[in-house]
């Protein structure tokens, strides 16, 4: 059963169901409501595709719309005061991104942009804030979810301070594969240098450590586990300790 109103592009034209990615949910966030609450949010809920780079929402600015991730990936980037901007965090079916408005906010403090192109749930702002304020719709996930968010970070902060490029990089091509469901996905080196902040040259090197073990597989703009227990042996002790809702 579609858990959502019909397919629609993300121009807005609508067209049927066509996968089982659109006819399953996969967000955690949505399907651990409780059936008759989950039953008055459907209305407002419509899956579109979203496409790598793509921007879903700018920092200081309030969004149209708010995203849970299905089988994409998205990122949260702050800026660092020039141009560039370095990755805070990433959302995958375990979250969505304005947890902000949730909280209080009226705008968002970070850029929304999406790492892995897939599908997401998309809802309007309105919709969003009027079913997070009503007691036991939506508000129960959200808290639990902001508590594990938190977490995260925390996480991430020691991860970035006392594990090596290598391992992380390790740990986020099994994130990412854990989040969009497969093995093989779309990656670049300068959009993962870009989200670490570093050189392209240090990704370029890493990942060619792990494709010259066997460990993955890379080309044309993605990557592929070749094997998937020497890849968790490379990377650091962060993997396997993030809880979803």
């Amino acid at each position: 059963m579609d858990y959502a109103q019909p397919y629609v592009s993300h121009t807005g034209g609508a067209v049927s169901l066509v996968s089982d990615d659109r006819a399953v949910p996969r967000n955690k966030l949505l399907s651990s409501m409780k059936a008759a609450a989950f039953e008055r949010l459907r209305p407002a809920l419509h899956t579109v595709d979203v496409q790598a780079n793509e921007l879903l929402g700018e920092a200081e600015v309030a969004p149209a719309f708010v995203y849970f991730p299905n089988t994409a990936v998205l990122s949260v980037l702050r800026s660092l005061g020039d141009e560039s901007y370095m990755e805070v965090a990433s959302i995958g079916h375990e979250g969505m991104n304005a947890l902000p408005l949730f909280l209080g906010a009226d705008r968002m403090p970070s850029r929304s942009r999406v790492r892995t192109a897939g599908t997401a749930i998309r809802m309007a702002r309105a919709d969003f804030i009027a079913a997070s304020n009503e007691d036991g719709l939506l508000s129960v996930a959200l808290r639990r979810y902001a508590a594990l968010l938190l977490a995260d970070v925390e996480r991430a902060v020691v991860c970035t301070r006392f594990h090596t490029i290598p391992q992380q990089f390790a740990s986020w091509i099994l994130y990412s594969a854990d989040r969009v469901g497969r093995d093989d996905f779309a990656l670049t080196h300068d959009s993962v240098a870009s989200l670490f902040g570093v050189r392209r040259a240090t990704i370029s090197e890493a990942a060619g450590d792990l494709k010259r073990l066997g460990v993955i597989r890379t080309g044309r703009g993605r990557i592929a586990i070749h094997d998937r227990a020497q890849l968790r042996a490379a990377a650091c002790v962060c993997y396997g300790k993030r809880n979803d809702p």
